[in-house]
């Protein structure tokens, strides 16, 4: 079950990353960084008009959704209910950052699930040309909670918005971070993960096995990525899920990674 409490995310970060196609052997750019202390975001004032006029709007397109439904003696959409019931709280982040190109482009994050399961909307764009995805990961994120939220541009360089997610998962005996990255097409959505962070006191089989690794994530842009993992640090008895084949390599070396794909349920709302 997912925690209660979804925290707050982080201020959201944006990463600058060239737009330039690199050459095989090109030197990779920071993906992510999980040194860094991360701020609690708080919205501000035009940001907190901006999530009551975005709630206002979903409340009204629910509504008009209602009444086409009964008109035509259609059954109502299960996701929509939820959409009545939203209120401002709900609006875990809304930044403006250059999706696709330079031009900025506002994307909006509201909790579906109201902290009972990993149920969102991704809003882009403002006003009457607002975008909305329902979004839901399916693969199993028990206690896990959203700790930053990032554009990343274009990584793969096909011209699709990219989305970044740091996610904490786990209790006090067994803890891992890892990175979540979508990116969106005009019918669907994908996901992969890298996980770059464990703390582990207890296994699963039991014993009292000490153990853990941090690392620091780059990719190198093209139409197949090349993404390599850095150790920051390890300790004890560790497991590095990302490359079945590796131990998590000394501090301060790399290693080749792949993400691995996590099953997702998406729907584009309008």
């Amino acid at each position: 079950m997912v925690s209660p409490h979804l925290r707050t995310p982080a201020r959201i970060l944006c990463l600058a990353l060239s737009s330039a196609v690199l050459l095989a052997g090109a030197t990779p750019v920071l993906l992510h960084d999980p040194r860094p202390a991360s701020p609690v975001q708080h919205l501000t004032q035009a940001e907190r008009a901006e999530a009551g006029r975005l709630i206002s709007w979903l409340r009204t397109w629910e509504a008009g959704n209602r009444r086409l439904n009964a008109l035509y003696g259609l059954p109502a959409g299960q996701r929509y209910d939820h959409l009545g019931a939203l209120t401002q709280r709900d609006v875990q982040f809304t930044l403006v950052a250059p999706w696709r190109s330079a031009r900025p482009e506002r994307l909006t994050l509201v909790d579906l699930g109201k902290g009972e399961g990993m149920q969102y909307l991704v809003v882009f764009g403002e006003g009457t040309r607002r975008e909305v995805w329902y979004l839901r990961p399916t693969t199993n994120f028990s206690l896990c909670v959203i700790r930053q939220v990032y554009a990343l541009r274009d990584v793969d360089l096909n011209g699709r918005r990219e989305l970044a997610f740091v996610i904490a998962c786990g209790d006090n005996a067994q803890r891992s971070s890892s990175l979540l990255m979508l990116e969106f097409t005009a019918s669907g959505a994908q996901m992969e993960a890298l996980r770059f962070q464990e703390d582990n006191e207890v296994w699963p089989e039991g014993g009292q096995v000490r153990g853990g690794f941090q690392m620091l994530l780059k990719v190198e842009k093209g139409p197949t990525p090349r993404y390599t993992a850095q150790t920051l640090r390890r300790y004890g008895a560790f497991y590095f899920p990302a490359v079945h084949a590796y131990k998590v390599p000394p501090v301060g070396q790399a290693v080749v990674v792949k993400p691995e794909p996590q099953k997702l349920e998406f729907l584009r709302f309008k």
